[in-house]
């Protein structure tokens, strides 16, 4: 597996997304209140931002359409990550390296525990409704699709996939996602920093 070290969306800098947008995001899906989201902030992270201040970034980002519902937070994944899709995959439920047979249940599980050692990338993972060739759906959100290429090489080499197919999420503002999708905050943080630093390295060098 390659290095673990978070990229940073450049769909996010493009809307101008920065870590605190992302904090409020994050704390107003977990419920908590705008009205007392100050007092919320400087208690648990020891950030100032006025009441006003809190207001003009929620009010911003529900003009350019990254928050989407304000009362039951919801938010549009395409405006966060660089890479929204759905991930269509065939199972190999009769492993030729196996005597067993590989069951939905056991290959799903499978699945998301090899899953999280690329991220968590896998928002969502159901079974398709018909009788298609496909067994899983999975929707995917990432920065890094090269490490969403090693993951499904590994799903291969473990015989848990067969084969799959990708189709794009263009528009999901039609659609709204629950639970809410958000980055870390932390993460976030991180890795915007350490962008912004090496962007301001280049400008003087």
């Amino acid at each position: 597996m390659s290095e673990s070290r978070s990229e940073l969306s450049k769909v996010m800098l493009a809307n101008e997304v920065d870590p605190l947008d992302v904090l409020i995001l994050n704390e107003l899906s977990a419920g908590k209140s705008r009205t007392t989201l100050t007092e919320e902030l400087k208690k648990n992270y020891d950030i100032e931002l006025s009441r006003t201040e809190v207001e003009k970034r929620i009010d911003k980002m529900i003009e350019k359409g990254v928050l989407t519902r304000i009362h039951t937070i919801i938010t549009n994944p395409v405006k966060l990550f660089d890479h929204v899709f759905l991930n269509w995959w065939k199972l190999p439920l009769r492993p030729l390296l196996r005597r067993d047979e590989l069951t939905w249940d056991e290959a799903t599980k499978r699945i998301l525990e090899i899953s999280r050692k690329y991220g968590n990338m896998i928002m969502m993972l159901f079974t398709p409704e018909g009788e298609g060739e496909y067994d899983l759906v999975a929707f995917v959100c990432t920065n890094d699709m090269r490490k969403y290429y090693e993951f499904l090489e590994e799903l291969t080499r473990e015989e848990l996939l067969e084969k799959s197919k990708t189709q794009r999420v263009h528009s999901p503002s039609m659609v709204h996602f629950d639970p809410v999708i958000l980055p870390s905050y932390e993460i976030y943080k991180e890795t915007y920093t350490r962008y912004k630093k090496a962007f301001e390295k280049m400008r003087f060098e």
